[in-house]
């Protein structure tokens, strides 16, 4: 069994901005911009679905 997939899927339970590609995964996973996803992790934390939600609600807050 090939272990190396098991520690990726493992990091997807956090929002990772330490490499630009988990940037862009993420980025493209929660529809937000590159800008967006990261003041949401600083604000909120690295929860995906705090992530998400926040960044819905800033959304609405802006009229978008």
């Amino acid at each position: 069994m090939d272990h190396r997939n098991d520690h990726r899927l493992e990091e997807r339970d956090f929002v990772d901005l330490q490499h630009e590609h988990d940037v862009r995964y993420w980025s493209q996973r929660l529809r937000a911009s590159p800008v967006e996803l990261r003041e949401a992790v600083h604000i909120i934390g690295a929860t995906p679905d705090r992530v998400r939600d926040f960044i819905s609600r800033e959304r609405v807050l802006q009229g978008r």
